[in-house]
């Protein structure tokens, strides 16, 4: 971002700078301090080139305003001969250089030198940067994320490796790449595209305008520990939801023998796996096992009936193979269909009229 009250410097930086020899864009121009700052919140450039004397607010005061909002700007003022004891006063704000006025051609070519400088440097920083970065730390941050290990992030916020990495220059780079990691996350979870995108690009938007390192460290532990405590309890609403829309259904159908838990799934729109677990999990029972239980004690009742065959009573049930049928009984109950209809005619035999079991 290029800041000055002159236009004809404003306009000479433009046009004399060589912008590719540092791989360099423009984000924005300003002719005072305060126009500058607010274009600055909205822009974010890497690198400021301001002049000193300036109305409204000069380079000084913008120099602490940015340093105050992120320390990994890096600054160069235009001063006059009378201005350097001033901006002197400006080193503590990551003022890298000082270009002395009248901006001369000479002037450029050093200008030019020192932002070719400044792009060797942050390149070097970026890929120390990414060659540390080590891929299995995404997956465990994506694999913990999917198991809501929440000692895993207990002990990853607490770490020295997250509060050294805020320290550092690029702290605002590592802090992007966890929220990336975050929202790839809430991607897998099938909610809408649009509304994870416009979250994300919030959250990216707030996390960068936070000063200072501590501000953001408690960012991005809130955010995670928000989202997990979020998904934990959708995630219980869902399979509460799951289990007893299943439990519905095959209390209606589990007479039928085309009863079939994949179609079930599919009608559901998840997988068979998914169906399953989420039903243990909720219900402490095998779906296929829920399933049998309720056909055998159905079959219970209808083999009290000597009126009706085994092989009625397996198709009522919901068993077209009656062979089948009869050794599933006999493995749940401890008996054949035939050996628990004739103790069940023996008790009733011996009850008092009116009485059954």
């Amino acid at each position: 971002m290029l800041v000055d009250d002159d236009k004809y410097v404003l306009e000479g930086l433009k046009r004399l700078l060589n912008w590719n020899a540092f791989h360099g864009r423009l984000t924005a121009t300003a002719s005072n301090g305060a126009e500058a700052l607010e274009l600055f919140l909205h822009t974010r450039p890497d690198v400021v080139i301001s002049d000193i004397k300036m109305p409204i607010m000069d380079g000084i005061s913008l120099a602490r305003h940015i340093h105050e909002q992120s320390e990994d700007i890096t600054i160069i003022l235009l001063s006059s001969y009378g201005e350097f004891e001033y901006a002197q006063k400006a080193i503590q704000y990551q003022v890298a250089n000082y270009i002395l006025k009248p901006i001369t051609k000479e002037k450029i070519n050093e200008l030019q030198l020192i932002l070719e400088s400044i792009c060797h440097k942050r390149n070097d920083r970026k890929e120390e940067f990414l060659s540390n970065w080590n891929l299995t730390f995404e997956e465990s941050i994506l694999a913990s994320l999917r198991s809501q290990d929440t000692k895993m992030f207990d002990d990853f916020f607490s770490s020295s490796h997250f509060q050294e990495k805020l320290a550092k220059d690029y702290s605002n780079a590592y802090g992007i790449q966890l929220l990336n990691f975050l929202y790839l996350y809430l991607s897998e979870l099938h909610i809408n595209p649009g509304i994870v995108s416009a979250a994300k690009e919030k959250a990216m938007d707030e996390y960068w305008n936070l000063p200072g390192k501590d501000a953001k460290a408690n960012y991005l532990i809130s955010i995670y520990y928000d989202t997990l405590l979020s998904v934990h309890n959708q995630k219980n609403k869902n399979l509460e939801s799951i289990s007893s829309y299943v439990r519905e259904y095959v209390e209606k159908h589990y007479t039928d023998p085309d009863l079939n838990i994949s179609a079930l799934a599919d009608k559901m729109n998840v997988s068979l796996s998914y169906l399953s677990t989420v039903f243990k999990q909720t219900a402490g029972i095998n779906l296929s096992s829920y399933i049998s239980t309720m056909r055998i004690n159905h079959a219970k009742k209808i083999l009290a009936d000597p009126s009706l065959s085994i092989s009625a009573a397996a198709v009522l049930s919901g068993y077209e193979d009656a062979k089948y049928f009869a050794r599933l009984f006999k493995r749940k109950c401890g008996m054949t269909p035939s050996e628990y209809r004739n103790l069940s005619l023996q008790k009733n035999s011996l009850l008092p009229k009116g009485v059954s079991t």
